[in-house]
């Protein structure tokens, strides 16, 4: 059973288990345009995120911090990055909560590094072939690995550049993760993913097997049968979605899950944000979530899809997965 946490951890806290999994929509603004994106392109994506400063996004994380204690913040996009000193809010929320920035590292790297203490903050770097060479992305990626943020690299499994992937993964896991992700969208008058035809199926899955590190190899397989396990009804089971996990969007609303229908706790700028007491019934008809909470369900794979892996042995945090 999921462990229960009656006390809210202090900092530091460099592993498992979190009270709150925050996933934070920071921005959906992006300095790429992929053609594969969905992003850029949609009008609905396009939203204008309040003026805060970054004293204040302090104030508002430390009242967290009191209620909850030390959490796990996912930032993602959009690119993160983009938002305004975005570095220096990752720099303040690193005294009280670990981070996670998926990102596509068109960033100052250098300046990172100068603001940012490392041990507590890890990035998921997504490598798009369409704006940056290989080289270069993989010279900032081991340049952050080197100075003590752990660095995994993600790949959008998109059609056109399946032929690409083997040589990708062969360079990029020399001392990297490598998550291969399935391009969800429409190409050619085929939605994805399951418009991949039978061969390119058994390229992704052969190269999602083909690796020495046995948890990528797991996550990797969870990736490419995303929402296999949730498939049907999932209406009146309890799920620790809102609970033990809260989505914040741009404009500073907090809903329980990714699902639009999820329901919305609240906001992050509200005094006294409360987020569920206990696992609640859930009224979406058909989950999507390859990694929801649901009781009963997620806590023979709690290891594998929310912890942060423990500390090496020099006290450095592992990579995540």
């Amino acid at each position: 059973m999921l462990e229960r946490l009656p006390v809210p951890p202090r900092f530091p806290r460099k592993g498992p288990l979190y009270r709150v999994y925050w996933n934070w929509e920071i921005t959906y603004e992006c300095n790429y345009q992929c053609s594969y994106c969905y992003f850029w392109k949609e009008e609905r994506y396009r939203q204008v995120y309040p003026s805060v400063s970054t004293g204040r996004w302090r104030q508002i994380w430390e009242a967290i911090f009191e209620d909850y204690g030390c959490g796990h913040i996912r930032f993602s996009g959009g690119e993160p990055f983009v938002y305004p000193d975005f570095i220096g809010l990752v720099s303040a929320l690193a005294g009280m909560h670990t981070v996670d920035v998926t990102t596509n590292l068109a960033f100052d790297v250098h300046r990172f590094l100068r603001e940012v203490e490392p041990g507590g903050v890890t990035l998921s770097a997504s490598f798009h072939p369409e704006f940056v060479a290989l080289r270069d992305f993989l010279d900032s990626v081991r340049l952050l690995q080197e100075c003590g943020f752990p660095t995994s690299i993600a790949y959008v499994a998109y059609p056109p550049h399946l032929a690409d992937l083997e040589r990708y993964k062969s360079e990029a896991e020399k001392g990297s993760l490598f998550k291969i992700i399935p391009f969800h969208g429409e190409f050619e008058g085929k939605r994805y993913p399951d418009g991949y035809s039978p061969e390119q199926k058994k390229l992704l899955e052969g190269a999602a097997a083909n690796t020495t590190n046995p948890s990528q190899k797991e996550i990797n397989t969870q990736f490419l049968d995303r929402g296999a396990s949730q498939k049907g009804s999932s209406m009146e089971k309890s799920c620790h979605m809102g609970e033990l996990y809260a989505r914040i969007l741009p404009s500073g609303e907090v809903t329980r899950c990714c699902h639009p229908d999820s329901g919305k706790i609240g906001s992050i700028f509200s005094p006294g944000l409360r987020l569920l007491d206990a696992p609640a019934p859930c009224a979406v008809e058909a989950c999507p979530c390859w990694k929801a909470m649901i009781v009963g369900r997620i806590e023979d794979k709690y290891s594998i899809l929310w912890e942060m892996p423990a500390p090496k042995k020099d006290g450095s945090p592992a990579p995540r997965l």
